[in-house]
């Protein structure tokens, strides 16, 4: 980079100092210095910046070939870095984990973004609220918690080009800093530290599929809320690890203890019970997200939303909408490109979680196969949540200023919920997002989903614990 370009107008591409406790953050500056250090203060903005692949690899270490976290052990998946928006400002060599960006990344964004944009039609599942809490004012601000790539990020920073946007997450993030708008900086951030530092300065809190790095979701839920300015809000999207079947309603049977069963629910089955065992709480995060926002206490009832957001797994939906028809196979190609590498990118942690080598071979060409067909019609649910945060403790959230309705009201995209109403809904009828608008309708959805999963097998970490009790052995979770 030239040291010489102009940077009073430059992109922020500063990175915050991890946050390595609740009290504050970390305060310091690290170059490419082979004498790098951390100076600690509680009283200033914490910034890092890298300029080498030496002061990058600080964050990751190497596990079967692959690059993994070194800040929290939660989060399972590989880090990973894109050589291309990376080269534009770093000559060294990469240090990130290549497949895991090949996963996220689809020149220039991200496959599940460029997904969610097709069934959401919006950057977030409640636009006109967004809008409201953005509306051009005084130091209008957004967070991104866990932003990876950070594309969302960056692309709210164009559409509100009067807010400032903060990302943060574990690992750097891959910025293009000449595309980068002077109104986005990323900052590097652990949230299970706590976001004290956060508190009471956001219009809108955004945290997407996080719950991988997460340790316990509902207290990362309350951190976030209490980020928010009165009468902003907070939005809550993760992933359903046992996937829909066709009517979207039911479960997906499992291979293995069902008939015409799906593999990668299977699979993803060893993963969800593995996951706890790394302090991953996605028990937390399912049980969090079913039960909405009602219930905290810092938002207001009265705004509090749930929804679960569908995209088909693979090309298969057809609607008797041409245009509908091929949006939705296009984002079903892309889900079914995004599970295929991340099947592969968990397999070194399935070993690690004593699931035998030939069980996982056994495994490796039935979801290949499964995903390389259309023969399943499964969804990927995405179950989602938003409130505003009140005035003050008990009160309700401030008014939201009038705008004209937006295209994309979700009072017109959204389907009613079939799991409490009498309304038929089938495929010809088709909408990605289901709303709910009270707990009961929540609930009575998660209830019918989970009753429907049929027989599953005994998970492979659970045998290993029996097995590990039956001799003695103290449990490694």
């Amino acid at each position: 980079m030239d040291p010489t370009r102009d940077t009073e107008n430059a992109a922020r591409y500063d990175q915050s100092a991890p946050n390595y406790s609740s009290a504050g953050s970390t305060t310091g500056r690290l170059t490419s210095d082979a004498h790098s250090h951390l100076e600690t203060s509680s009283n200033q903005e914490s910034l890092f910046s890298y300029y080498s692949a030496r002061d990058l690899s600080e964050f990751f270490k190497k596990i079967d070939g692959r690059n993994y976290n070194v800040l929290n052990d939660s989060y399972f998946l590989p880090n990973g870095k894109s050589s291309v928006p990376w080269s534009r400002f770093l000559s060294d060599s990469p240090v990130a984990d290549e497949p895991e960006w090949e996963r996220l990344i689809l020149d220039p964004s991200e496959k599940e973004h460029i997904a969610f944009i097709i069934g959401l039609k919006s950057l977030v599942p409640c636009p006109d609220i967004v809008n409201a809490c953005l509306a051009p004012g005084p130091s209008r601000s957004v967070l991104d918690l866990g932003c990876g790539t950070g594309t969302w990020a960056l692309e709210m920073a164009r559409e509100y080009p009067h807010a400032n946007v903060i990302g943060v997450d574990l690992a750097p993030t891959p910025i293009d800093i000449d595309n980068t708008p002077s109104n986005c900086r990323f900052e590097l951030d652990d949230v299970n530290m706590g976001l004290a530092h956060f508190y009471d300065s956001f219009d809108v809190v955004h945290a997407r599929f996080i719950s991988s790095g997460v340790k316990d979701y509902r207290k990362m839920m309350e951190e976030a809320e209490r980020c928010l300015k009165p009468g902003g809000v907070a939005i809550f999207v993760d992933y359903d690890a046992l996937f829909c079947a066709e009517d979207q309603l039911h479960r997906q049977p499992m291979a293995e203890t069902n008939e015409n069963g799906s593999w990668l629910v299977r699979c993803s089955h060893e993963m969800r019970h593995g996951a706890p065992a790394r302090g991953c709480d996605l028990p937390g995060m399912e049980k969090a997200l079913d039960e909405g926002l009602w219930d905290h206490e810092i938002c207001d009832p009265e705004t509090a939303v749930a929804a679960s957001f569908f995209l088909p797994i693979g090309p298969w939906p057809t609607v008797p909408d041409r245009r509908k028809t091929e949006e939705m196979r296009f984002a079903g190609a892309l889900i079914r490109q995004d599970y295929t590498s991340a099947f592969r990118a968990v397999i070194p942690i399935y070993l690690k979680m004593g699931i035998p080598q030939d069980v996982i071979d056994r495994w490796i060409p039935n979801v290949e196969n499964e995903l390389s067909t259309t023969t399943l019609h499964m969804w990927s649910r995405s179950p989602m949540a938003w409130a505003r945060r009140r005035a003050a403790p008990g009160k309700p959230a401030p008014p939201l200023p009038t705008l004209p309705a937006s295209n994309n009201d979700e009072k017109s995209t959204a389907t009613p919920n079939p799991a409490t109403s009498d309304v038929h809904r089938d495929l010809k009828d088709y909408n990605f997002l289901h709303i709910y608008r009270t707990k009961e309708e929540c609930a009575a959805a998660a209830t019918l989903r989970n009753a429907s999963l049929g027989p599953v097998p005994v998970p492979w970490v659970v045998k290993a614990q029996q097995k590990a009790e039956a001799q003695g052995v103290p449990s490694s979770s």
